[in-house]
């Protein structure tokens, strides 16, 4: 504040979200300036490290947002009493309905390969999402099924599945594909993790 020939100037800074409100009162007038606050979303910022590339960057803010995300979904799903993986196998028995599934082939369809599916499923036969019987055609094989109550949670699921698309709606729809196009390219692209190096 100062004062000038009788001028009182009086200036406040409030600062609430992303909004800096600027507040400049002259005797009985006031003056509101806002203006948008950049905030630094930089991987750079977040996690307060530097990278010896681009390359090695993509490496790490994939990992980074992978755990962001996971933890977006985890509490999605929290509410429902289900965890990523045992969402993860309801869909996948739910494609195959009403044809049953092997544990092998849940196994390779699930996103987390080191997943114990033996110990998820024993957990959803629990809770009565699914049945295990044995193939009539092969007694080494277990077939899995999912029952109507596990139908019926994931039609629950499906209700909050706006919630779970909210994550990514920062993205228009062009960037959403060419994030998905750049996704597949780099796990189709030649690597150590496929020839054993």
């Amino acid at each position: 504040m100062f004062v000038d020939k009788g001028l009182c100037v009086s200036t406040f800074i409030v600062t609430t979200l992303n909004v800096c409100t600027i507040v400049v009162a002259t005797n009985n007038i006031s003056y509101v300036v806002s203006m948008e606050v950049i905030k630094d979303i930089s991987l750079e910022a977040e996690i307060q490290s530097k990278f010896r590339n681009e390359h090695h960057k993509v490496l790490v803010n994939l990992i980074y947002t992978y755990n962001y995300i996971s933890g977006c979904l985890q509490k999605i799903l929290h509410d429902k009493n289900v965890t990523m993986q045992q969402f993860n196998i309801l869909r996948i028995l739910r494609g195959a309905h009403p044809e049953p599934v092997s544990n092998g082939m849940i196994r390779e369809r699930m996103l987390d390969k080191n997943s114990d599916v033996t110990r998820i499923i024993d957990r959803l036969i629990k809770d009565g999402y699914v049945i295990r019987n044995a193939c009539k055609e092969d007694r080494r094989r277990v077939n899995i099924s999912i029952t109507e109550k596990g139908l019926e949670q994931l039609t629950e699921i499906d209700k909050v599945s706006c919630e779970m698309d909210k994550i990514t709606n920062s993205l228009s729809e062009d960037e959403a594909n060419q994030l998905n196009i750049l996704l597949d390219k780099i796990r189709h692209s030649t690597s150590c993790c496929d020839n054993g190096n």
